[in-house]
C-alpha cells in the first residue's frame, strides 16, 4: 500500500506467467518469437522424420520387389507346368487317335478271329461227340458187351443153352428164383424125381412140387424175347 492506494495482490497463476496482461479479468499468453536455433532444431527434426519415413518406404519397396520376384518365379513355374501338361495331353490325343484308326480295328479283328476259332472248336467238339457215339454203336465197349451178354444169358436156358419160347422151352421159375426151361425140368424130374437149378445148385424133390410143369412161367423173360 502506497500514497493511500491499495495495490491488488496477484495470484500465483499470474505470477508464474512470464508475460501477461490483464484485460477484463482474462489472461492471454503473449507469443514469444522463435529464435534461429529453435527453427534449425525443428528443421532437423523434420528432416529426421522424413529420412525415417524414406527408410521405411525403401524397406517396404524391397519387400514388394521380393514378393514380385517370388510371384514371377511362380508364374514361370506355372507356365512351364502348363507347357508340359499341354505336351502330355497332345501325346495322349495322338495315341487315342492312333488307337481309333489303327489299334481298335486290330483289336476288333482279333475278337472276331477268336470268336470264329471258338465256333470252329465247338463245331469240332460236336462232330467228335457224334463220331464217338457212332463208334460206340458200331464198336460197343466192354461194359456194353457185358450188358448185352447178360441179356442174352437171360434169354437162354442155363441147362441146355437154348432160347426160351412160349412152347416147349417155356421159362419156368424154380423155388430158388432162377429160371429153367420146361423141357429140361421135365427131363430131370422124370429121371430121378427132382429138379436141380443150374445157377445155384438147389434141388427140388418130387414131394416139394406136384410135377415139373407146375412151376410158374417167367413172363418177364418172355417179354424181352
Amino acid at each position: 500500500m502506497s500514497n493511500g492506494v491499495v495495490s491488488k495482490r496477484r495470484s500465483t497463476r499470474e505470477r508464474q506467467l512470464p508475460h501477461r496482461f490483464h484485460n477484463e479479468n482474462e489472461f492471454e499468453i503473449k507469443m514469444v518469437p522463435k529464435t534461429k536455433d529453435f527453427q534449425e532444431k525443428e528443421l532437423l527434426l523434420e528432416i529426421e522424420k522424413i529420412k525415417s519415413g524414406n527408410v521405411k518406404l525403401m524397406k517396404k519397396n524391397d519387400g514388394m520387389k521380393k514378393e514380385n520376384g517370388k510371384l514371377k518365379i511362380k508364374r514361370d513355374c506355372n507356365r512351364r507346368n502348363g507347357e508340359i501338361l499341354d505336351q502330355f495331353l497332345g501325346g495322349m490325343r495322338r495315341k487315342l487317335k492312333d488307337m481309333n484308326t489303327v489299334c481298335f480295328p486290330k483289336i476288333q479283328r482279333k475278337i472276331e478271329d477268336s470268336k470264329e476259332n471258338h465256333e470252329m472248336e465247338l463245331d469240332k467238339l460236336e462232330k467228335f461227340k457224334e463220331y464217338k457215339e457212332e463208334q460206340e454203336l458200331l464198336n460197343p465197349t466192354k461194359t456194353d458187351m457185358d450188358k448185352r451178354n447178360l441179356i442174352e444169358d437171360l434169354k437162354r436156358c442155363p441147362n441146355c443153352k437154348k432160347y426160351f419160347n412160349s412152347h416147349i422151352n417155356t421159362p419156368l421159375i424154380l423155388g430158388c428164383g432162377h429160371n429153367l426151361c420146361r423141357k429140361c425140368a421135365l427131363r430131370d424130374f422124370n429121371v430121378d424125381g427132382e429138379t436141380e437149378c443150374q445157377e445155384c445148385g438147389v434141388v427140388e424133390k418130387s414131394d416139394e412140387v406136384e410135377y415139373a410143369g407146375s412151376h410158374p412161367i417167367c413172363w418177364a423173360v418172355l417179354s424181352i424175347m
